[in-house]
Protein backbone atom coordinates (compact mmCIF):
# COMPACT_ATOMS: atom_id res chain seq x y z
CA UNK A 1 0.00 0.00 0.00
CA UNK A 2 1.34 3.27 -1.11
CA UNK A 3 1.41 7.10 0.40
CA UNK A 4 -1.56 7.87 -2.14
CA UNK A 5 -3.65 4.13 -1.28
CA UNK A 6 -3.42 5.95 2.40
CA UNK A 7 -4.58 9.12 0.84
CA UNK A 8 -7.15 7.62 -0.71
CA UNK A 9 -8.77 5.93 2.50
CA UNK A 10 -8.45 8.48 4.04
CA UNK A 11 -10.97 10.28 1.80
CA UNK A 12 -13.27 7.75 1.56
CA UNK A 13 -13.73 7.84 5.18
CA UNK A 14 -13.91 11.29 5.54
CA UNK A 15 -16.36 11.52 2.88
CA UNK A 16 -18.54 9.15 4.92
CA UNK A 17 -18.27 10.58 8.11
CA UNK A 18 -19.11 14.39 6.55
CA UNK A 19 -22.24 12.55 4.45
CA UNK A 20 -23.20 11.27 8.15
CA UNK A 21 -23.11 14.64 10.26
CA UNK A 22 -24.55 16.64 7.29
CA UNK A 23 -27.53 13.97 7.35
CA UNK A 24 -27.59 13.93 11.31
CA UNK A 25 -27.71 18.14 11.20
CA UNK A 26 -30.50 17.84 8.81
CA UNK A 27 -32.71 16.15 11.03
CA UNK A 28 -32.07 18.02 13.69
CA UNK A 29 -33.18 20.72 11.75
CA UNK A 30 -29.58 22.25 12.28
CA UNK A 31 -29.60 24.22 8.73
CA UNK A 32 -26.77 26.36 9.56
CA UNK A 33 -24.58 23.65 11.08
CA UNK A 34 -25.46 21.33 8.15
CA UNK A 35 -24.70 23.96 5.59
CA UNK A 36 -21.23 24.61 7.38
CA UNK A 37 -19.88 20.81 7.34
CA UNK A 38 -20.96 20.68 3.89
CA UNK A 39 -18.58 23.71 2.62
CA UNK A 40 -16.16 22.20 4.73
CA UNK A 41 -16.53 18.55 2.78
CA UNK A 42 -16.49 20.54 -0.24
CA UNK A 43 -13.38 22.70 0.38
CA UNK A 44 -11.80 19.11 0.73
CA UNK A 45 -12.67 17.73 -1.91
CA UNK A 46 -11.74 20.46 -4.26
CA UNK A 47 -8.03 20.17 -2.62
CA UNK A 48 -8.41 16.56 -3.00
CA UNK A 49 -9.13 16.65 -7.01
CA UNK A 50 -6.88 19.61 -7.45
CA UNK A 51 -3.99 17.14 -6.20
CA UNK A 52 -5.44 14.38 -8.27
CA UNK A 53 -5.62 16.68 -11.24
CA UNK A 54 -2.11 18.07 -10.48
CA UNK A 55 -0.06 14.34 -9.62
CA UNK A 56 -1.87 13.00 -12.72
CA UNK A 57 -0.97 16.41 -15.69
CA UNK A 58 2.47 15.61 -14.11
CA UNK A 59 3.34 12.04 -14.74
CA UNK A 60 4.92 11.06 -17.91
CA UNK A 61 2.86 8.45 -20.15
CA UNK A 62 4.22 4.94 -19.10
CA UNK A 63 5.28 2.60 -22.51
CA UNK A 64 5.74 -1.43 -21.42
CA UNK A 65 7.52 -3.19 -23.69
CA UNK A 66 6.67 -6.36 -25.57
CA UNK A 67 6.91 -9.57 -23.59
CA UNK A 68 7.32 -7.29 -20.30
CA UNK A 69 4.89 -7.74 -17.56
CA UNK A 70 2.80 -5.09 -16.10
CA UNK A 71 1.21 -5.77 -12.42
CA UNK A 72 -1.97 -5.02 -10.51
CA UNK A 73 -0.85 -6.24 -6.85
CA UNK A 74 0.35 -9.83 -7.62
CA UNK A 75 -2.42 -9.74 -10.99
CA UNK A 76 0.29 -8.99 -14.19
CA UNK A 77 -0.09 -8.96 -18.03
CA UNK A 78 2.49 -9.22 -20.55
CA UNK A 79 1.92 -8.67 -24.20
CA UNK A 80 4.10 -10.83 -26.62
CA UNK A 81 3.08 -9.94 -29.52
CA UNK A 82 0.16 -9.29 -32.44
CA UNK A 83 -1.00 -10.40 -35.81
CA UNK A 84 -3.69 -9.14 -38.18
CA UNK A 85 -5.92 -10.72 -40.23
CA UNK A 86 -8.89 -10.75 -42.59
CA UNK A 87 -11.18 -13.57 -41.34
CA UNK A 88 -10.96 -16.15 -38.65
CA UNK A 89 -12.35 -19.19 -39.85
CA UNK A 90 -15.53 -18.35 -41.85
CA UNK A 91 -16.06 -14.79 -40.09
CA UNK A 92 -14.95 -12.40 -42.12
CA UNK A 93 -14.31 -8.94 -39.70
CA UNK A 94 -15.63 -5.21 -41.10
CA UNK A 95 -12.16 -4.30 -41.31
CA UNK A 96 -9.46 -6.26 -40.19
CA UNK A 97 -8.69 -8.46 -37.46
CA UNK A 98 -5.84 -7.48 -34.89
CA UNK A 99 -5.28 -10.58 -32.30
CA UNK A 100 -3.31 -9.63 -29.32
CA UNK A 101 -1.42 -12.45 -27.86
CA UNK A 102 -1.18 -12.04 -24.06
CA UNK A 103 -0.15 -13.82 -20.64
CA UNK A 104 -1.53 -13.64 -17.77
CA UNK A 105 0.55 -14.28 -14.36
CA UNK A 106 -0.39 -14.62 -10.83
CA UNK A 107 3.12 -13.57 -9.20
CA UNK A 108 1.94 -14.35 -5.25
CA UNK A 109 2.46 -17.82 -4.00
CA UNK A 110 -0.64 -18.14 -1.71
CA UNK A 111 -3.70 -18.35 -4.08
CA UNK A 112 -5.59 -17.94 -6.86
CA UNK A 113 -5.57 -14.60 -8.49
CA UNK A 114 -8.14 -12.75 -11.07
CA UNK A 115 -9.25 -9.32 -12.16
CA UNK A 116 -12.85 -9.42 -12.33
CA UNK A 117 -13.27 -5.73 -13.62
CA UNK A 118 -10.38 -5.64 -16.14
CA UNK A 119 -10.45 -5.00 -19.68
CA UNK A 120 -8.69 -3.82 -22.97
CA UNK A 121 -8.91 -1.74 -25.60
CA UNK A 122 -6.54 -0.46 -28.50
CA UNK A 123 -5.69 2.43 -29.89
CA UNK A 124 -4.71 3.43 -33.17
CA UNK A 125 -3.07 6.19 -34.48
CA UNK A 126 -6.01 8.43 -35.31
CA UNK A 127 -6.68 8.10 -31.54
CA UNK A 128 -9.43 6.07 -32.09
CA UNK A 129 -10.32 3.26 -29.36
CA UNK A 130 -11.57 0.07 -30.28
CA UNK A 131 -13.25 -2.51 -27.61
CA UNK A 132 -12.72 -6.35 -28.27
CA UNK A 133 -14.34 -7.87 -31.03
CA UNK A 134 -17.24 -10.62 -29.64
CA UNK A 135 -17.99 -11.28 -33.19
CA UNK A 136 -13.74 -12.26 -33.19
CA UNK A 137 -13.63 -14.28 -30.03
CA UNK A 138 -16.26 -16.60 -30.97
CA UNK A 139 -14.95 -16.81 -34.28
CA UNK A 140 -11.40 -17.92 -32.62
CA UNK A 141 -13.09 -19.95 -29.86
CA UNK A 142 -14.91 -21.87 -32.71
CA UNK A 143 -11.60 -22.80 -34.83
CA UNK A 144 -9.41 -23.08 -31.63
CA UNK A 145 -11.46 -24.42 -29.27
CA UNK A 146 -9.52 -22.14 -26.88
CA UNK A 147 -11.76 -20.00 -24.54
CA UNK A 148 -9.38 -17.86 -22.10
CA UNK A 149 -9.63 -14.10 -21.21
CA UNK A 150 -8.54 -11.75 -19.09
CA UNK A 151 -11.03 -12.36 -15.91
CA UNK A 152 -9.77 -15.97 -15.55
CA UNK A 153 -8.42 -17.44 -12.56
CA UNK A 154 -4.55 -18.09 -12.36
CA UNK A 155 -2.68 -20.37 -10.05
CA UNK A 156 -0.50 -19.27 -7.56
CA UNK A 157 2.88 -18.87 -9.57
CA UNK A 158 1.22 -20.03 -13.00
CA UNK A 159 0.41 -18.58 -16.37
CA UNK A 160 -2.13 -18.74 -18.77
CA UNK A 161 -2.03 -17.52 -22.28
CA UNK A 162 -4.88 -15.54 -23.75
CA UNK A 163 -5.71 -13.99 -27.25
CA UNK A 164 -7.87 -10.97 -27.65
CA UNK A 165 -9.72 -10.02 -30.87
CA UNK A 166 -10.48 -6.46 -31.97
CA UNK A 167 -12.12 -5.42 -35.44
CA UNK A 168 -9.50 -2.16 -36.85
CA UNK A 169 -10.15 -0.47 -39.60
CA UNK A 170 -8.48 -1.36 -42.97
CA UNK A 171 -6.53 2.00 -42.99
CA UNK A 172 -5.14 1.84 -39.05
CA UNK A 173 -1.32 0.40 -39.01
CA UNK A 174 0.02 0.93 -35.73
CA UNK A 175 -1.68 0.51 -32.28
CA UNK A 176 -1.10 1.21 -28.29
CA UNK A 177 -2.53 -1.77 -26.33
CA UNK A 178 -4.43 -0.83 -23.03
CA UNK A 179 -5.29 -2.58 -19.75
CA UNK A 180 -7.88 -0.75 -17.74
CA UNK A 181 -10.50 -1.45 -15.45
CA UNK A 182 -13.70 -0.19 -13.81
CA UNK A 183 -12.80 3.25 -12.95
CA UNK A 184 -13.25 3.11 -9.35
CA UNK A 185 -11.42 2.54 -7.09
CA UNK A 186 -8.52 3.39 -9.41
CA UNK A 187 -9.59 6.72 -10.73
CA UNK A 188 -9.83 8.39 -7.29
CA UNK A 189 -6.39 7.17 -6.43
CA UNK A 190 -3.30 9.91 -6.62
CA UNK A 191 -0.47 8.59 -8.46
CA UNK A 192 -2.38 5.60 -9.87
CA UNK A 193 -1.91 4.90 -13.39
CA UNK A 194 -5.56 4.51 -14.53
CA UNK A 195 -6.53 7.75 -12.11
CA UNK A 196 -8.70 10.74 -13.59
CA UNK A 197 -6.38 12.76 -16.07
CA UNK A 198 -3.71 10.24 -16.27
CA UNK A 199 -2.39 9.33 -19.54
CA UNK A 200 -2.55 5.49 -19.54
CA UNK A 201 0.26 3.35 -19.75
CA UNK A 202 0.38 1.23 -23.25
CA UNK A 203 2.36 -1.14 -24.98
CA UNK A 204 3.07 -0.25 -28.78
CA UNK A 205 2.42 -2.76 -31.21
CA UNK A 206 2.74 -2.71 -34.90
CA UNK A 207 0.21 -6.46 -35.68
CA UNK A 208 1.94 -8.31 -38.57
CA UNK A 209 -0.14 -9.69 -41.51
CA UNK A 210 -0.91 -13.65 -40.18
CA UNK A 211 -2.62 -16.18 -41.51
Amino acid sequence: MTIFDLLFLVAVLATIGAALRVAYLLLRRRLAHAGRAARRWAIFAGLYFGLLFVTSAFQPRAVVPIGQPRCFDEWCLAVDGARRQEVIGGTRARGDYVIVSARILNSGRGRRQRERDVYALLRDEHGDMHRQSAEGRAALVGSTGVGSQLTDSVDAGASERVELVFDVPHGARSFQFIAAHAWFPHALIMGDAESLFHRPTVVEIAPQRGQ
